[in-house]
């Protein structure tokens, strides 16, 4: 779904973040979950859609496995 995704958001406006970030994932609905380096430092992150820039974008954890295994961000990632 993600890679679907991608072909939607190649926009001039979004180039500068797609060639930054590694794009997985999304949630059937308005975010998109990606690796990259934000305001807080390389890891895993979640952004709106509509929003696509590091500055708007919040970090889960570092990791993925501190992520899967060690459950590090997961109030992050089942809020809103």
């Amino acid at each position: 779904m993600a890679l679907e995704k991608l072909q939607e958001f190649d926009q001039p406006f979004h180039q500068t973040f797609i060639r930054n970030v590694w794009m997985f994932g999304n949630d059937l609905g308005d975010l998109v979950y990606f690796f990259g380096t934000g305001n807080d430092g390389f890891g895993l992150y979640r952004v709106s859609a509509g929003w696509l820039s590091m500055e708007s974008a919040e970090k889960i954890s570092d990791t993925i496995t501190d992520f899967l295994v060690n459950g590090v961000g997961i109030d992050i990632a089942t809020s809103l």
